[in-house]
């Protein structure tokens, strides 16, 4: 399941967050449902690109909430530029904030 919610802030910001949820099935199934919060923040520019920063994170199964550091939590800068009316390019990287995130995530699509 999935909740997302954007805010207009106004003068070209926007903020986005969402919640997500999942739980295994089948034979090898974990227990629990798994949680997930995702945000950002954004600005458009006048050329029509955005940028912004995003903060990402995984507390694990409900039947085990694991202490901050050793869940998932990440933050970093992200853009999106526009190509044609109708396709953009997003390039962002992500970098760890505890033990249990993964050092530096670069993405681009």
């Amino acid at each position: 399941m999935k909740w997302t919610n954007q805010f207009n802030l106004g003068n070209g910001w926007r903020s986005r967050f969402l919640v997500l949820t999942a739980a295994d099935v089948g034979d090898g199934a974990r227990d629990g449902i798994f949680l997930q919060t995702r945000a950002d923040v954004a600005y458009k520019l006048d050329n029509g690109q955005t940028v912004g920063v995003e903060l990402f994170n995984g507390y694990g199964s409900t039947e085990d909430i694991r202490d901050f550091e050793d869940q998932s939590h990440t933050i970093g800068p992200f853009v999106v530029a526009p190509v044609t009316e109708d396709w953009s390019i997003f390039a962002g990287a992500l970098f760890g904030l505890t033990d249990a995130s993964r050092d530096t995530d670069l993405r681009f699509w």
